[in-house]
C-alpha cells in the first residue's frame, strides 16, 4: 500500500478528488473489516468470562464459600426442591445401573475365562485383568465430575429446611461414595432427605 502511495504520488496530487475516493473506497472497507473481527473477539472474550463467572460460583458453592440463602435452590420451594432432588435421583440411579450392567458384563467374561485356565499362574493373570477393569475409570472420578456439586449443595439445602431429628451427621459419603454401593447409600439418602420435606 505504501509502495503503490509513493510510486503514485504526483499522479495522486494532480487529482486530489480521486485520490480522496480511493482513500474511501480502501479506509471503509478495511474499517469495518477491522471492526467486526474485534467485535467477535471481544464477544468470545466476554463469553469466556461469563463461564469463568460461573465457575467461580460453582466452587464456591461446593467449598460453602456462598451463604445458603445465594444458592441455585435456595429461591426454590419445597415442591420445586423435591423436583430439582428427584432428576438428579434419577440421572444418578441411571449412571448406577450402567456401571452394574458393566461390571455383570466383565464378571461374566471372566468367570468363562477363569474355569477355562489351566494353570495358577493363568489364573492370576485373569484376576488382575477383571480387578484393573472393574475398578477403573472410578466411581470417585465420575461422581465428582457429574454429580458431587449438585449432591452436595441439594443436600445442604434439604438440611437446612428439615427439623433436627431427621437430620443424620454422618454426611462424609457425599465426598468419596468410593464404590457402587457407596453411590447407592448417597442416593438413598438424597431421596430420604427429599421425601421428609414438608410439603
Amino acid at each position: 500500500m505504501i509502495d503503490f502511495l509513493y510510486r503514485n504520488w504526483e499522479t495522486l496530487k494532480s487529482a486530489p478528488l480521486v485520490f480522496i475516493s480511493f482513500a474511501i473506497l480502501i479506509i471503509f472497507p478495511l474499517w469495518f473489516l477491522i471492526s467486526h473481527i474485534y467485535k467477535e473477539r471481544i464477544e468470545t472474550l466476554k463469553e469466556r468470562l461469563a463461564a469463568k463467572d460461573d465457575q467461580i460460583n460453582e466452587y464456591r458453592q461446593r467449598l460453602h464459600l456462598v451463604d445458603r440463602e445465594k444458592t441455585a435452590y435456595s429461591q426454590l420451594t419445597n415442591n420445586e426442591l423435591q423436583d430439582k432432588a428427584s432428576k438428579l435421583i434419577s440421572r444418578m440411579r441411571e449412571y448406577h445401573k450402567e456401571k452394574d450392567k458393566r461390571n455383570s458384563k466383565i464378571n461374566d467374561v471372566y468367570r468363562q475365562r477363569m474355569i477355562q485356565a489351566k494353570t495358577d499362574q493363568e489364573r492370576e493373570m485373569i484376576w488382575t485383568e477383571q480387578t484393573s477393569l472393574l475398578l477403573g475409570p472410578s466411581v470417585n472420578l465420575e461422581y465428582g465430575e457429574k454429580f458431587k456439586a449438585d449432591a452436595i449443595i441439594l443436600r445442604d439445602e434439604l438440611l437446612s429446611r428439615l427439623p433436627k431429628d431427621k437430620k443424620n451427621e454422618d454426611l462424609h459419603f457425599y465426598e468419596y461414595p468410593t464404590n457402587p454401593l457407596g453411590l447407592q447409600r448417597v442416593i438413598d439418602d438424597l431421596e430420604k432427605l427429599s421425601k421428609s420435606l414438608p410439603k
